[in-house]
């Protein structure tokens, strides 16, 4: 899982999830929690650190393993065991299924064939005898979220949709209130999802500009969407 991605607050709108947690638990179920920086490095602190912020914002109480990779050559071996016995099947009927799969293919064309983790909050069933039962994936939704999580991302993504090529300077003059080191970690983390390209050019002093990947821009036609369901909502919103 990851710490702070837009789906972890769907932890604490479930009804009654701490007392069907204890009565579920009381007849056997276990949950283990394995905290995972390989997706959009959304889980960037200590073990302590992830710790503390699950248990003060989700009161988490089941087992929380240290953090660890669940896909390449570092992954724990359980997870090699797990997707071993249960590979990827798909994102099943959603209405992100048709955005996500254009995405992860821009990426990989191959990638619906391999049975690596795809994203956080992955979850696999294991039954009493120990066989994995079932492999849930994440929804579109949760996946979609965890891109632009976070107060700035989605001023980053519609500063380069409305200036296309912009250098960090004026960004940050653009987006005001953020930090340096705010910024470049933004940055660093749009880039490794490929929402965002970093074109650095070879003169000095260095130049290096900021712009939307094709990927990036395909995502700005379904943010495009929240803002206009936004803008014919908002009125008496609060009534």
């Amino acid at each position: 899982m990851q710490s702070r991605c837009g789906n972890d607050s769907r932890k604490i709108k479930l009804p009654d999830g701490a007392q069907k947690k204890k009565d579920y638990h009381d007849q056997g179920l276990e949950i283990l929690d394995i905290p995972c920086n390989q997706f959009g490095g959304q889980a960037p602190g200590t073990d302590d650190e992830i710790h503390e912020f699950c248990t003060m914002h989700f009161n988490t109480t089941f087992p929380q393993m240290k953090k660890a990779d669940v896909n390449g050559e570092n992954e724990l071996p359980i997870y090699t065991w797990l997707k071993s016995q249960k590979g990827f099947e798909g994102f099943g009927e959603h209405p992100y299924k048709a955005l996500l799969e254009k995405m992860f293919s821009e990426a990989d064309p191959e990638w619906d064939k391999k049975p690596d983790i795809k994203w956080n909050f992955t979850k696999f069933i294991i039954d009493r005898e120990g066989n994995v039962a079932a492999r849930f994936e994440p929804t579109g939704f949760s996946y979609t979220l965890s891109l632009i999580s976070g107060k700035h991302k989605m001023v980053i993504l519609y500063c380069l949709m409305e200036f296309e090529a912009v250098r960090f300077n004026e960004l940050r003059r653009y987006i005001k209130n953020i930090s340096d080191k705010t910024l470049s970690a933004n940055l660093k983390e749009m880039e490794a999802d490929r929402l965002i390209v970093r074109k650095e050019y070879p003169q000095i002093p260095p130049k290096v500009e900021y712009s939307l990947s094709d990927r990036g821009k395909s995502l700005m036609v379904v943010l495009d969407q929240l803002c206009v369901w936004g803008e014919k909502n908002k009125e008496g919103a609060g009534e």
